[in-house]
């Protein structure tokens, strides 16, 4: 609701403020309509506080049936000028009569206001009008400060000294204690007692301590306006964290039909929940309604967007190897089914969901025949055939006349039949041999299409003479030389072997001894990319040659398209070196991975944190194969300059 207030007749000099006083000291005086506070803020001659012009104040809503109370009308001096509030008193039952409410420190009274029970508006007659006329400044000014002798601590509570007498103090005012020799250790408290010359202050905040015996002793000053915001502050740190509570229970205790309702009873940890549920009566079942006749069918609907071409099937891997690296879409037969990869992985069988998805399923069927025969050519005799329940069918070559065998037509094509040899079927033999047909003995020479070796009975190669030409042996055969003074000679000025080549010594000599050799460096005209994979099949020195601008995270990997896990067996080691170059801001490798998986490598001395600047850089890394996909990386760091 809302209170009109009017302004100030022209005229009414009864109500003006009187004219301004300078103090000294400053004090706070009364008068009839105007509160000065003296060396703080004035009220000029002829202002009238209660009010300049017309205005209106929200009333807060009435209390409810059998209640009232009293709010209060007051003028303060705001930032634009004189200004109205109101304050909202306690509602008590209409037997009981209310009491003004506390208004702010340094406003002035002017009305109250008796708010009745469920009003919407307030008339002239529930406003009484609080203002004083009949005072004027008049005479000296009182006097509002004081001091004391009496030696006191400094600290909160009450706290009684020995003053002077007549100070214009009374109970409820605020005081500022100071001591006289030090300033800035004083007390600030309200007045509880103030008789002749003994004052009582319950004092509510201190600054500084000690024991004082003489004190300053005058009245708090009105609180200023509101300054702007300041910034935020730091955050504090983050305190301890309190212990936990007990966990609380909460059980199910009755359930009845009613009015709804829940109540919870007991005190934690242990309480329980009673419920009280609302039910009506069941209503009868309504008839069955009768089905509607069917709709004609709609037209269809234009044909969808073709979809995006799905995953090619071109990647078959055949049966699945555990030694295999396999990536998304490689499509492997393992116990009779076949499955595609969702996941690169190696050695992670089907049907494991996390790498794996089912494609064909194996049959698990069966089923029955009523007859199987077998036809064949007349040179096979058959037996058992047709099987019509169950049974092995049989075939054997029929007996033929000694001396032939099976071959095409002599001198043209046809289907092979049993005949005698011709002597078409002989190739020219244009050898160097000696002996019978049954018994050819000697070494065929290479210029005579023979290779140079005699092959005896224990299939032991012998080699006759220096052998010049090449000695080309198919399959998989195992070369012993006889004594230490063979040697393996003329095999030129460079060879190459491809694929791994394994030497073995003995438990008394070395697997391999050699005179001098060289390995082959990876020039990369680059510098290390963010994540730079290192293919140890390009070489296990690879340099760098353009200037790092980046750290970078190493990744160890074979090939492009073999994991290092499948390369390497567990109990291999691998030793490589990454060199690179540094500008005149340096980078490091910051982080290192095997087949994209973190590794944490043990250094030589202390991890690097940083390149060395106009310099560069050599990493050299042993990696051991401990496990499947697990290592153990050995490192250190070198800087030339």
């Amino acid at each position: 609701m809302t209170l009109s207030i009017q302004g100030a007749a022209s005229g009414d000099s009864a109500h003006l403020n009187p004219s301004r006083v300078d103090p000294n000291p400053a004090r706070i005086e009364q008068y009839g309509n105007a509160a000065a506070v003296y060396a703080g803020l004035f009220l000029m001659a002829d202002e009238n506080v209660s009010i300049i012009t017309d205005a209106n104040l929200t009333v807060t809503t009435a209390p409810g049936t059998g209640y009232h109370r009293y709010d209060a009308v007051y003028a303060y001096v705001g930032v634009a000028g004189p200004a109205l509030g109101i304050a909202a008193g306690t509602a008590v039952l209409n037997a009981s009569t209310p009491t003004l409410p506390t208004i702010p420190q340094g406003t002035l009274i002017l009305a109250q206001v008796h708010v009745q029970a469920s009003v919407t508006s307030i008339t002239n007659a529930n406003i009484t009008d609080l203002r004083n006329f009949n005072s004027r400044l008049q005479g000296a000014p009182p006097t509002i400060t004081g001091t004391s002798l009496t030696s006191i601590a400094i600290g909160t509570g009450s706290q009684t000294f020995v003053t002077q007498a007549n100070i214009a103090w009374v109970v409820g005012q605020e005081l500022d204690i100071a001591s006289s020799a030090s300033p800035s250790n004083m007390m600030v408290g309200q007045i509880t007692a103030y008789s002749g010359t003994s004052l009582t202050v319950n004092v509510t905040s201190v600054t500084g301590s000690g024991t004082f015996a003489s004190w300053n002793i005058g009245l708090t000053g009105l609180t200023g306006l509101t300054g702007a915001t300041g910034a935020t502050g730091p955050t504090g740190a983050t305190g301890p964290t309190g212990a936990t509570g007990p966990a609380n229970s909460l059980s199910i205790g009755t359930v009845t039909a009613g009015p709804a309702a829940a109540t919870i009873t007991g005190t934690a940890p242990a309480q329980t929940l009673n419920l009280v549920l609302q039910t009506g009566a069941t209503g009868a079942t309504g008839p069955t309604g009768a089905t509607g006749s069917t709709g004609s069918t709609g037209a269809t609907g234009p044909t969808g967007a073709t979809g995006p071409t799905g995953p090619g099937w071109d990647q078959w891997k055949g049966a699945w190897s555990s030694a295999t690296a396999y990536i998304i879409n490689d499509t492997v037969s393992d116990a009779g089914s076949s499955y595609i990869c969702i996941l690169g992985n190696t050695n992670n069988a089907p049907p494991n969901a996390t790498y794996w998805n089912l494609v064909a399923q194996a049959g698990t069927g069966s089923g029955t025949v009523t007859s199987v025969g077998l036809s064949l050519p007349a040179d096979f005799t058959v037996s058992s055939s047709p099987v019509t329940t169950s049974g092995t069918l049989t075939a054997v070559r029929a007996s033929q006349t000694a001396n032939l065998f099976l071959a095409s037509p002599n001198g043209a094509a046809g289907a092979p039949t049993y005949r005698a040899i011709a002597s078409a079927d002989v190739p020219t033999l244009n050898q160097n041999t000696t002996g019978t047909a049954a018994n050819i003995t000697g070494i065929a020479a290479p210029a005579n299409g023979g290779t140079g070796v005699a092959n005896n009975a224990a299939s032991t190669l012998t080699i006759s003479g220096n052998y010049a030409s090449t000695f080309t042996v198919s399959g998989a055969y195992t070369y012993t030389f006889p004594g230490a003074s063979h040697t393996l000679a003329g095999l030129g000025a460079v060879q190459t072997w491809t694929g791994t080549q394994t030497f073995n010594g003995t438990s008394a000599t070395e697997a391999l001894k050699v005179l001098n050799a060289a390995e082959t460096a990876y020039i990369v005209a680059a510098a290390p990319a963010a994540t730079q994979t290192f293919y140890i099949n390009s070489g296990a020195v690879q340099y760098y040659t353009t200037a790092a601008a980046n750290n970078w995270t190493l990744n160890f990997a074979f090939s492009s398209g073999t994991a290092l896990n499948a390369a390497m067996a567990i109990g291999d080691s691998i030793t490589v070196a990454m060199i690179t170059t540094q500008g005149a801001t340096a980078y490091y490798a910051s982080a290192f991975e095997v087949d994209g998986a973190a590794v944490t490598p043990k250094w030589q001395g202390i991890a690097p944190t940083a390149g060395d600047a106009s310099s560069i850089d050599a990493y050299s890394f042993t990696i051991l194969k401990t496990a499947s996909a697990t290592y153990t990386v050995l490192a250190s760091l070198t800087k030339y300059a």
